[in-house]
């Protein structure tokens, strides 16, 4: 998987920022995507120390919490010991970053590192050959995105006590879970997902048209000048070329974009991230839909929000380029062969006729698929060329695995408080899992949700082993998990009305954000992101230690 820098035309930025303005459509919560991943591989790798009995590595009260839950439930100590293989599992497979030749610009880290960071890789070998577990530095999500300070994280320790089952002796810590991390983040980043052509563009493009505004904007650009220069007299001389200059500015600008290929991860590759848990319609393409803005929200009413998004597509006259978008073509699942019903075939007329409102996107439980059998295949033949880099092909999976927690997600909209929720999870997260030592108690809070988690992860690793053993099949059913984990997130939504908040989105759009946050900045809100977490986190730890199971 690569990730694109792209630049985008001054017209563009003005017509999607006057129709979007603040639009909850963006991704922008990857640093919680690599927390809960690496939340769940330090809770693995505590189990496999709990086992290996090293009292240097696991801390008296995390190898207390482990024993008396294997008492309670003997069960897990099966559970623990294929924890321990898959840990190995992990480590071992090749890491897929990519170089980053962004320069440094942090002088700290310039000591450190070097102006492009020397990973003292081993001799013969490049980065994304190198092992997991023998990354030496934590990468941070905008490593090779967007970084120009080394997108290297120097002070970086796992979750709360889970730093004491990571120490950073004998030479460095155990990098594996944020490195994974950093993989569960980027499918956000991926702007061809979802390619767009605009009518309205195109036809601003007509010289004729686009020689109407520049005449317009030139005039109106003549008046204010004309306004200004009564009390700046040296400016009159100048309004004839200031006026002309604008008028011709502009079409240069207009003419600029490519009305058939726009893009823009912040904006559109979330689009397909959404799986709406409300009962499905009879035409639905898959078994439970993607976003459709005309069903969005908890009641399939779109709020105040949604229904500016709506008329933004509309005013644009924005329609999926079908050809030139990578989604329609990696997330309809035609034949997945895991008993989860695949997706109906939508030809590009069906795909392109309605604008961006008005259809279905893929659900998010496709994309962990698509990534799922990515991943699958790269192990099918170790040592081809070009299949080394498998750790990436889990970014799909992980990535939808921490979708599927937000409520928004899974009642497939951008309103109902979408961005205060996620803004107030990002920023909270640390302090809600237990990881903030600041915090009296801190400690007592993060043993009482490793127990948590360790607990919901047998009943995921159930599940699994019972679909296998259903299925004659050593396959992992990440459309069922992903699913399954959304209708949890849905129920446990709807038993708290308040999460749901037209409101805060509107006031987030149009006031101030900081004041739409305060409605999830609340202990209340804290107990219900911290639970979801927990449900995520647990799911990735069971699909992560089925998923080393495939590999040879």
């Amino acid at each position: 998987m690569t990730t694109r820098r792209r630049s985008k035309s001054i017209t563009l930025l003005v017509l999607l920022g006057l129709v979007f303005g603040q639009m909850p459509l963006e991704a922008h919560n990857a640093p919680v995507h690599q927390k809960m991943t690496d939340y769940a591989y330090e809770v693995m790798l505590a189990m496999q120390k709990y086992l290996q009995k090293n009292p240097l590595e696991l801390p008296t009260d995390v190898d207390v919490l482990l024993k008396r839950l294997a008492d309670q439930n003997p069960e897990l100590k099966t559970l623990y010991g294929d924890a321990a293989k898959a840990v190995n599992r992990l480590r071992q497979l090749p890491s897929g970053l990519p170089d980053d030749w962004t320069p440094c610009q942090s002088p700290v880290k310039i000591a450190a590192l070097g102006v492009f960071p020397d990973w003292m890789l081993a001799p013969n070998t490049t980065l994304a050959q190198t092992e997991l577990g023998a990354l030496r530095f934590a990468v941070t999500t905008d490593y090779a995105v967007t970084s120009s300070d080394c997108g290297i994280n120097l002070s970086w320790k796992p979750s709360g006590v889970l730093a004491k089952s990571n120490p950073p002796a004998p030479s460095h810590r155990d990098h594996t879970g944020v490195t994974l991390g950093y993989w569960a983040s980027t499918p956000d980043n991926l702007a061809d997902d979802w390619v767009f052509r605009s009518t309205t563009l195109k036809t601003l493009q007509n010289p004729a048209v686009a020689a109407s505004i520049g005449v317009g904007v030139s005039v109106a650009v003549s008046l204010a000048c004309a306004a200004l220069c009564g009390l700046m007299p040296a400016l009159c001389p100048a309004c004839p070329a200031i006026a002309v200059g604008a008028g011709k500015d502009i079409i240069d600008e207009i003419d600029n974009p490519d009305p058939e290929h726009l893009t823009d991860a912040s904006l559109f590759t979330g689009l397909g991230h959404f799986i709406d848990m409300k009962p499905s319609p009879a035409n639905a393409f898959d078994e439970k839909p993607g976003k459709n803005s005309e069903r969005a929200g908890p009641a399939g009413d779109p709020d105040a929000t949604e229904l500016i998004v709506m008329a933004g597509f509309d005013l644009l006259g924005l329609h999926v380029n079908f050809d030139a978008s990578d989604a329609p073509h990696h997330y309809e699942i035609l034949s997945g062969g895991d008993g989860h019903a695949n997706s109906v075939p939508r030809t590009a007329p069906d795909w392109e006729t309605a604008t961006a409102a008005h259809i279905d996107f893929t659900p998010v439980d496709n994309l962990a698929k698509f990534g799922w059998g990515n991943f699958v295949a790269a192990n099918l033949v170790p040592g081809l060329p070009g299949q080394t880099a498998a750790a990436h092909d889990l970014a799909w999976p992980l990535h939808a695995f921490g979708d599927a927690t937000v409520p928004m997600h899974v009642v497939g909209t951008s309103g109902e408080g979408h961005r205060p929720y996620e803004d107030v999870a990002d920023m909270a997260f640390d302090d809600s899992m237990g990881s903030d030592p600041k915090v009296p108690n801190d400690s007592a809070l993060s043993l009482q949700i490793v127990g948590k988690i360790v607990t919901r992860t047998l009943a995921w690793r159930t599940f699994i082993q019972n679909w296998r053993a259903a299925n004659s099949s050593t396959d992992v059913p990440v459309r069922d998990m992903v699913t399954l984990l959304a209708k949890q997130t849905l129920i446990k939504s709807q038993a708290h009305p308040d999460v749901f908040n037209a409101k805060a989105s509107a006031i987030y759009l149009l006031v101030s954000k900081s004041d739409a946050e305060q409605a999830y900045d609340t202990p209340a809100m804290a107990a219900i992101q911290r639970d979801l977490n927990i449900d995520g986190i647990a799911a990735m730890l069971a699909f992560l230690m089925s998923a080393t199971e495939v590999v040879p």
